[in-house]
């Protein structure tokens, strides 16, 4: 049987434990996002979703019907 002392100490371990892997985990997440996600992942999407955004409303432009304007016709009468 254990002790209650080791007990205290297996439960003092594991609290540090994990406030260490909560701070690598933070860690990893800092450089995760500052070093990957903003400057390398983030420029590409804005880029693909603005260049799509650009063909649909060329696209659009495309299909929106002229409109020829026509002369009117003149209220005066000639006789």
């Amino acid at each position: 049987m254990l002790k209650s002392s080791e007990i205290v100490l297996q439960v003092v371990t594991w609290f540090w434990f994990g406030r260490y892997l909560a701070l690598a985990n933070l860690g990893y997440f800092g450089v995760n996002l500052l070093c990957f996600l903003i400057p390398r992942f983030l420029p590409r999407a804005f880029e693909q979703y603005f260049r799509e955004r650009d063909e649909i409303l060329a696209k659009s432009q495309e299909d929106k019907p002229v409109q020829v304007p026509r002369s009117k016709p003149s209220d005066h009468k000639s006789d």
